[in-house]
């Protein structure tokens, strides 16, 4: 029998088999493919279809990279890949070892796969197809293990599957393969302030937070920093209960610093001029030289870490202005 005259074989063979034609039996991915000559042992019936489809999907660079419904998406967490990579793997197992009984020993750097396999905690599909897999390959006389090895050791074999991968990742195409389901928080997170982002840089308005900051988004990194009492806003914005503003909606107020009676007050004055509270503010900035290694002189030297920060927001809070 030729190969055009074995896929149609194939083809008729599945559309029987499966009920092809139902709802959920509509479209089969390659993988399913596959599984029907395993599951019914009719590798010896269709030989060219089998080796077709085994050579496709134990390709790993290929599949990572071309093959439209064997990809994964590049959002994609680590853990998914080389999980995606250990399935794909094992689904090559029959053809690699033909034997009976042989013994397969399995060797990967992800402890967190490991112990999800051992622990039997199937959280994600692709872990549960791996856990099915498994004792299918089992039931089938394969006496499979898994070996846990330490990443970057200088191992050949694993510096070698790095390099794949890596080579794997030059290259994008699109996939059909779903976000896994607690990558999308994270994703619609990192759009979000991709979009807000592009929104800020785009308006009008003086932009002071970026004095703070290199860039708006990194604000949402520094979650370690206290941002929501009052102070915190009125550094961040400057704007708030000081002269120079209140001046402007009451003409009775004059704008000139209410503690040293010499400029204009408002935040940064108060920050870094204000001659009334130079010893207090040598001590706090003596301070955060001591954590930081640099003697404050511009905004984003008290963004260091969330002691430098709070250390400023003491220094204006002896003000009392909130």
């Amino acid at each position: 029998m030729n190969l055009v005259r074995e896929v149609k074989h194939f083809h008729q063979y599945v559309r029987h088999s499966q009920a092809y034609g139902s709802a959920e039996h509509d479209s089969l991915t390659h993988q399913d493919l596959y599984r029907v000559i395993f599951n019914d042992r009719v590798q010896s019936a269709f030989p060219n279809v089998e080796a077709i489809l085994r050579l496709f999907l134990s390709m790993m660079v290929a599949n990572c990279s071309g093959a439209m419904q064997y990809s994964i998406n590049n959002q994609s967490s680590i853990f998914y890949a080389e999980a995606f990579a250990f399935f794909s793997a094992i689904l090559a197992i029959p053809s690699i070892c033909p034997n009976l009984n042989p013994n397969i020993y399995i060797f990967t750097d992800n402890l967190a796969l490991v112990h999800s396999l051992q622990e039997v905690k199937l959280n994600l599909p692709i872990l549960l197809d791996i856990y099915r897999t498994l004792i299918l390959l089992k039931k089938n006389k394969f006496h499979i293990s898994i070996f846990w090895i330490k990443s970057h050791s200088d191992s050949f074999g694993n510096n070698f599957v790095d390099h794949l991968a890596k080579e794997a990742t030059k290259k994008y195409f699109p996939s059909q393969h779903f976000h896994p389901a607690q990558n999308l928080k994270h994703i619609i997170l990192k759009s979000s302030i991709k979009e807000f982002s592009l929104i800020y840089n785009a308006s009008n308005h003086r932009k002071r937070i970026l004095k703070f900051f290199p860039n708006i988004s990194s604000i949402f990194t520094a979650r370690k920093f206290f941002f929501s009492n009052p102070l915190a806003g009125l550094i961040l914005s400057g704007h708030g209960p000081i002269r120079y503003h209140t001046s402007k909606f009451d003409s009775t107020t004059s704008s000139v610093c209410r503690f040293c009676d010499q400029v204009p007050e408002s935040i940064d004055h108060l920050i870094f001029t204000c001659p009334s509270r130079d010893f207090t503010r040598y001590m706090a900035f003596m301070e955060i030289e001591s954590i930081s290694g640099r003697f404050p002189s511009s905004h984003c030297d008290f963004i260091f870490n969330e002691f430098t920060w709070n250390i400023l927001i003491k220094f204006i809070s002896n003000f009392k202005i909130v």
